[in-house]
């Protein structure tokens, strides 16, 4: 039995998995498409990430202990910061610390599509979190077409990897040493970016795996 079966759904509508131990452990490399049934029968917590393209991360101030408050003074807090109205995202908290709270926020319709997806393939997760949560601060993920950065507890950038090498340069001076870890062929163009340490990777999920606490920050 695996402890944990993680699920990272792809901007393209695809999908990769793994399962890991107790102990985090991958116990195989990542596989394409959906997991089979033993494999979801055998898992004791199925967690799926979603695409860090379609969530905003950011930080409220934790102006209340109520639940259902605390999410309606966050939606406030952060509503400049939005491109769509209120009424038509989701909102996920963090557990508050030191007066701020972490806030995922998705559009219903993004979010409604991902759970429908899962449902169609058999699959009722435990939670789904944003990939971006499983990159630490400062560690930059580069894949074929697209860049995540986790920037700070509850901040993120992701582009498309053409873009990054300016985005990063035009906000330098608030980012932290960058770990660029690079999945992409072997024989890509260099990426003009300065990164205190660069690893090649051949499994992403497998990196993000190990990057993700046992217990997550945030459920959407």
């Amino acid at each position: 039995m695996s402890e944990r079966l993680l699920i990272r759904l792809l901007p393209d509508g695809g999908a990769t998995w793994l399962a890991q131990s107790a102990d985090g452990r991958a116990l195989a490399g990542s596989s394409v498409g959906w997991p089979p049934a033993a494999a979801l029968a055998a898992a004791r917590r199925v967690v799926v990430l979603v695409p860090a393209t379609d969530v905003l991360l950011l930080e409220a101030p934790a102006l209340t202990r109520q639940h259902a408050q605390l999410v309606r003074a966050a939606a406030y807090a952060v509503e400049d910061q939005l491109a769509q109205p209120v009424e038509d995202l989701h909102f996920a908290l963090a557990r508050p610390e030191a007066g701020r709270v972490g806030v995922a926020v998705v559009a219903r319709a993004t979010l409604d599509a991902w759970l429908a997806r899962l449902a169609e393939a058999g699959i009722r997760a435990d939670a789904l979190v944003p990939e971006s949560l499983a990159l630490r601060p400062g560690e930059l993920l580069v894949e074929a077409d697209r860049g995540t950065l986790r920037h700070a507890p509850f901040g993120a950038l992701a582009l498309e990897t053409a873009s990054l090498g300016d985005a990063l340069a035009a906000c330098a001076a608030s980012l932290p040493a960058l770990s660029l870890h690079d999945a992409r062929e072997a024989t890509a163009t260099p990426l003009a970016i300065e990164a205190a340490s660069v690893e090649r990777l051949r499994d992403p999920l497998a990196f993000l795996a190990a990057g993700l606490p046992a217990t997550v920050p945030i459920d959407l």
